[in-house]
């Protein structure tokens, strides 16, 4: 190849470099803004749970709102571990973007 190939292309500025950097770290806030909005919403629906679990409670304890009760708790118990899910990426992706952040 000649040195004619080489010159001919484009040169990248630092500025273009730094928005380009700038792009993915705000694309990266807003995935993690979507990710907490989800983590809201998961926690709203734990409370809206734990409302209706207490609330069966309240009543007598017969068969069926025995297995209403397990039912629930099972389901909390799955929320509970949904949520911590969605931090632990939360706080990964954060701290990826700080990261990656501080290294530009």
């Amino acid at each position: 190849m000649s040195d004619d190939f080489f010159d001919s292309r484009p040169k990248l500025c630092k500025a273009t470099v730094s928005y380009h950097s700038d792009l993915q770290f705000q694309d990266r806030l807003s995935y993690i803004d979507k990710r907490y909005d989800h983590l809201r919403k998961l926690t709203q629906t734990l409370k809206k749970k734990i409302n209706d679990l207490e609330d069966i409670m309240r009543q007598d304890n017969d068969e069926e709102n025995m297995e209403q009760i397990q039912r629930l708790i099972e389901d909390i118990k799955r929320e509970k571990q949904m949520m911590r899910d969605e931090a632990h990426i939360i706080r990964g992706e954060l701290s990826q973007a700080m990261y990656n952040e501080d290294l530009r």
